[in-house]
């Protein structure tokens, strides 16, 4: 006799599943921060002994992460999981070191691939003027100069002098400081995806979340912090990027304040 399945029989197998899915995610999401970690440790062992990475080997650990970020969101996906419990498995893949500590981030898969920006975006130019048309890839390697160009914005702005800050007015200034940085993260996610598109190594493992996406009063704990340790992790990786700009504007921060001229 044929079993007649009930629809409170497909709710508990669907409970299962989302059970089951929730598990794996959580286990590739434990993985990813394992990766992180040992990752961290590596490149501090090879800075006390004055050696740099090589490119061959930053290419394994970046695609171990991104293989693991990947899987993990792929499980999320097939359980259909809400936003808020999304965050809570890539809370698991991040390791904020708190506040003051950002310089830790520096040691990481996502912001250490920002020594390889030149090469990634010489290497998509390359792609895009291969596969369109003139007026087309115009268009869109303006998208890379776009994004290096929020990137020199922002550094300016996230160095301005104590007194030009409160010239500007600060909740002004905090506000705009905000938008920028969210700019440049959209602008890095839509570079990485333009990089899929063309089948070259995406600019960094993962895509980033701006922290508009979704209202500060109605985040999580968890979304809050992924939205912090973002906005911290691509300021690291512009810095790898762009050292020179960057200590740039620390050092004309550091002789005003030193010598009074704001």
């Amino acid at each position: 006799m044929e079993t007649i399945k009930t629809e409170g029989d497909n709710s508990s197998k669907w409970d299962i599943l989302k059970h089951d899915y929730k598990e794996e995610a959580e286990r590739h999401a434990k993985t990813v921060s394992e990766i992180q970690k040992s990752f961290g440790k590596r490149l501090s062992n090879l800075e006390e002994n004055t050696e740099k990475m090589s490119e061959k080997e930053f290419l394994k650990w970046e695609d171990e992460y991104a293989e693991e970020f990947g899987k993990m969101l792929k499980e999320t996906e097939r359980g259909n999981m809400s936003f808020d419990d999304t965050a809570e498995n890539i809370k698991e893949c991040v390791a904020y070191p708190g506040s003051n500590k950002e310089d830790v981030l520096a040691q990481t898969v996502e912001a250490y691939s920002g020594e390889y920006y030149y090469d990634r975006a010489n290497e998509l130019k390359q792609a895009i003027m291969d596969n369109c048309d003139e007026e087309t890839a115009k268009t869109k390697i303006r998208l890379i100069e776009d994004f290096v160009s929020a990137v020199y914005d922002h550094i300016d702005f996230k160095y301005m002098d104590r007194e030009d800050v409160r010239d500007y007015g600060f909740e002004r200034y905090e506000s705009d400081r905000t938008f920028k940085h969210n700019s440049i993260i959209k602008k890095l996610n839509e570079l990485n995806n333009l990089a899929r598109e063309y089948q070259t190594r995406p600019f960094t493992a993962r895509n980033f979340w701006p922290s508009d996406l979704k209202e500060k009063k109605g985040q999580t704990p968890a979304e809050a912090l992924i939205f912090r340790y973002d906005r911290d992790i691509v300021e690291e990786y512009y810095a790898h990027a762009f050292p020179s700009a960057v200590k740039r504007a620390i050092a004309k921060q550091d002789f005003n304040a030193r010598y009074g001229l704001y």
